[in-house]
Formats: C-alpha cells, structure tokens, sequence
C-alpha cells in the first residue's frame, strides 16, 4: 500500500515538473529574477542533478554523469536545453523504476544520506519538496526575469 500510495505521489509530482519545463526554451533558459540568482536552466539541470544524486544513495541506482550545478554557483554556464531535458527524463525514469521494485517495509529502512540518517519515504519527501522550491523559482524566472550578462 505505501509503494502504491508514494508512486502516486511521485506520479503528480513528475507531472508537475514536466508542465513548467514543458515551457522551458532557448528565450527562456538564460532568464534570471536578479543578476545573483541562478538562471532558469542551470536551476533545472540542478533538480535532475540532485534526482539523480538522491537516486544513488537511496536505491543504489547506478548514475552516471559529472554534476555541473551540486554545490556550485551559477556563473552564466550556457546550458543546453537538450542537456537539461535528457538528464531530466533519465533521472524521473530511474526514481520511477526504482519504486516499483521496493516492498512497503523498504520505505521505512533507515539509510545514511548526506543529511544524516533518513528513511528513504522522509528522503523522498525531502527531495519532492527541493524540486518543489525551484519548480517556483523557474515558473517566476521565465515568466518575470530576462538575460543577464555576468
């Protein structure tokens, strides 16, 4: 019942993620609300990132990629859109995948994350609330901000 009921909730969360990238573009990608945020793109490479770092500790998943944004500062990187979406898609997919493989009682096993000790259903609350934060920066970033030059 928990894996079933978590799916359904990462379900929801993917589409909410997919609507406001559905809008991302060469206009848009470059967009910053003031010269110190990070830009449009580089926030949403930073959420496939961070899907896929979470996807590594929490499910063991084998990830493959040289992070571009896990703590670091956006200083005008040009980011391509087809980047941004194909490490996107591949980290909702293996989360996704990865799901379905768990039994109920796994939900609740106590793992070591780089915050301390998480249950992986806390770990996924926390990651579903990350890209929550800056699914809100990038819908205010394309629709208020423009291009800076750094």
């Amino acid at each position: 019942m928990k894996t079933e009921l978590l799916t359904q909730l990462w379900s929801q969360h993917q589409q909410i993620i997919q609507a406001a990238l559905s809008k991302l573009n060469d206009e848009n990608r470059k967009n910053r609300l003031i010269a110190e945020t990070a830009s449009v793109g580089f926030i949403a490479l930073h959420m496939a990132e961070t899907m896929l770092f979470f996807s590594a500790f929490l499910f063991k998943s084998p990830v493959d990629f040289r992070p571009l944004t896990l703590r670091m500062t956006d200083e005008g990187h040009d980011i391509e859109l087809n980047r941004i979406n194909t490490l996107m898609q591949q980290a909702m997919a293996i989360l996704t995948d990865a799901f379905s493989g768990l039994i109920d009682e796994q939900w609740n096993e106590v793992l070591q994350s780089p915050f301390g000790e998480l249950t992986r259903q806390q770990a996924l609350v926390r990651l579903m609330h990350h890209n929550s934060h800056h699914i809100g920066q990038i819908v205010q970033a394309m629709k208020k901000g423009k291009e800076f030059v750094l």
